[in-house]
């Protein structure tokens, strides 16, 4: 049975990648964009893998303890196949209804030249973007003074890392608004802007905010310890590079993977500095390390959502949207649910925050098997939706870096919550309003600019 399921893992895989590419049209490692990242890290590695992994007795101990019930595997496995194969299945079709044809524009976007957003050479962006340098900087003195765990680190003055991880994602005593809002979003995204502007111009002015909102969003991003924070970050730089020469060189995809390796450790490093594990014990600590992190944590907990939903706890029935907890209304948060079953001691001392998987659990864990099977076609329209407004707008270093941001956003949720991500996305709607200021800044002051150049002329034909 076993060799069934890996051999019809196998021939899935072809097949996805075949409707991935009929879908965007292009499926190469040199023209990296965000559907290859999307098809091969987050659905082949971290979940088609770890599922085969899962079901052939290959698992982390603490969901060994609490599955009861060994189809549950099954189900997780069989979730992932549905999903890689609905999901580009989905595109196709919203490709023809909707005339997104990304198949069609993605090549062609791919060969556009890279122009300027607003006439006089984005002058007064550039202005805008040296605030948000600026303000980058006063936010990381702000995480500083509020404890954030990496300045906690730095100044030797943490005890237990994971105690301070979900403190600080969970009970932040300052203002979310700058931590979430400016920091993880704001910042980032303004940092991922920058770097075409300054890949498209070669302006010292724009590698001196790049260089500052680069900085800033490093630590922001390993502000948590997490240890894919920073790993993370650094990947939509890959895809600006694709989009801004076509072609991505291999030489370049290792050097980013090469920088991605070092904080990655580190932070693993950080996690056990208490324990006597080397970094050799770390990396090949195939449970506990990044090897594990790769092949089975981001998936190893599907099977447990079939396990509490609905039998040890009712379906939530939609109470998983994160924007009803900041209106009062009740907010039960499916991931944190089932880390309280599967950790109950370590929910309640503070050392573990959720327990987040492929989105279809969230989706399975409010409505059940109707959720299951509606939510990556809701996904895949999400996803295409994006796709196509990036490849329908400017090739402009403005609209690549806030498209880039988004798609990213929706790429690295596939293994998160589904109504976070893709229902009400607080960082895309933040990321759109940003936009939206951006424009209007520019035609306020582009306006007022105009009216006093046209008052200079006047006065020196009167003169």
């Amino acid at each position: 049975m076993v060799i069934i399921h890996i051999l019809i893992s196998l021939f899935l895989i072809l097949i996805s990648r075949k409707l991935f590419e009929k879908s965007f049209g292009v499926i190469s490692i040199k023209e990296y964009m965000p559907h290859i990242h999307l098809w091969l890290l987050q659905l082949v590695i971290f979940c088609l893998v770890g599922s085969n992994l899962m079901v052939i007795g290959i698992r982390g101990y603490v969901i060994s303890n609490f599955i009861t019930n060994e189809e549950s595997y099954l189900y997780g496995l069989y979730s992932v196949y549905y999903v890689m194969i609905i999901l580009p299945i989905s595109v196709i079709i919203f490709n023809y209804i909707f005339k997104f044809r990304i198949d069609k524009k993605l090549k062609v976007y791919l060969k556009k030249e890279t122009n300027y957003y607003f006439i006089d050479s984005d002058f007064f962006i550039k202005i805008l973007f040296v605030v948000m340098s600026i303000v980058s900087i006063l936010t990381v003195v702000y995480l500083c003074y509020y404890d954030a765990p990496l300045f906690m680190l730095l100044t030797g003055r943490i005890n237990r890392v994971l105690t301070a991880r979900i403190t600080y994602s969970r009970a932040f005593h300052g203002s979310a608004i700058i931590k979430n809002i400016v920091g993880e979003t704001l910042i980032p995204l303004s940092s991922y802007i920058a770097f075409a502007y300054y890949r498209f111009t070669k302006q010292k002015p724009w590698k001196n905010i790049f260089f500052i909102l680069l900085v800033s969003s490093l630590f922001i991003r390993g502000a948590s310890l997490a240890k894919s924070g920073i790993a993370f970050y650094l990947i939509p730089y890959i895809y600006i590079i694709t989009i801004m020469s076509r072609k991505i060189p291999y030489r370049k995809l290792v050097k980013i993977f090469l920088l991605v390796i070092p904080p990655l450790l580190m932070m693993y490093k950080v996690q056990y500095a208490s324990s006597d594990l080397t970094i050799k014990d770390i990396v090949f600590d195939f449970y506990g390390g990044p090897l594990g992190r790769v092949f089975i944590v981001q998936i190893q907990s599907l099977p447990s959502y079939f396990e509490i939903f609905p039998k040890s706890f009712d379906f939530l029935m939609g109470k998983s949207i994160a924007l009803f907890r900041h209106l009062g209304l009740p907010f039960i948060e499916s991931a944190r649910v089932v880390a309280s079953f599967l950790e109950p001691v370590g929910v309640k001392e503070g050392w573990v925050g959720v327990a987040n998987t492929l989105f279809v659990g969230d989706a399975y864990a409010n409505f059940g098997l109707i959720g299951l099977i509606i939510s990556p076609i809701w996904v895949a329209f999400v996803y295409s939706f994006f796709y196509w407004r990036l490849l329908s707008s400017p090739k402009t270093p403005l609209t690549i870096g806030y498209y880039v941001f988004i798609l990213d956003n929706l790429t690295n949720s596939l293994t998160g919550g589904f109504f976070s991500a893709y229902v009400i996305n607080t960082r895309v709607i933040v990321a759109m309003i940003f936009l939206f200021t951006i424009k209007l800044f520019v035609q306020i002051v582009g306006q007022k600019r105009n009216r006093f150049l046209n008052q200079v002329k006047s006065n020196k034909v009167i003169t």
